[in-house]
């Protein structure tokens, strides 16, 4: 059940000129993915773009990889809680409005994955 093969399913007629005539193959962990990409023995490997970037960020040379964006869905994440729990809900948008607008969000977006979304 990764996000990978999640989208390898979901998104065949797009993948099909990444992988033409290739046979994909599924990695138990990203760092195991990341260690063939490395070594040469795989060409790409299909991940979502915030782990992508997570990884890539964290390599001794970020600059020698990139990140192939195409037309995938966009992705939206979100927080989730009880329908009744509007204190809590205010609580949280309070608290990420707060950190969007003072800048800690843009400095973790920047620290950890290498890039600031807008």
């Amino acid at each position: 059940g990764s996000s990978g093969a999640f989208d390898l399913d979901a998104q065949p007629k797009l993948l099909k000129n990444f992988i033409a005539n290739k046979t994909p193959i599924l990695y138990d962990t990203f760092n195991d993915a990341f260690i063939d990409l490395d070594a040469g023995r795989i060409q790409g490997i299909l991940m979502d773009e915030v782990y992508a970037r997570y990884y890539i960020a964290h390599k001794p040379d970020p600059s020698s990889y990139r990140i192939a964006s195409d037309d995938f869905p966009p992705e939206n994440f979100a927080v989730g809680m009880r329908k009744s729990d509007n204190v809590l809900r205010s609580k949280i948008n309070a608290g990420l409005k707060a950190l969007k607008a003072d800048g800690t969000v843009a400095k973790l977006q920047k620290k950890w994955f290498g890039k600031v979304e807008e």
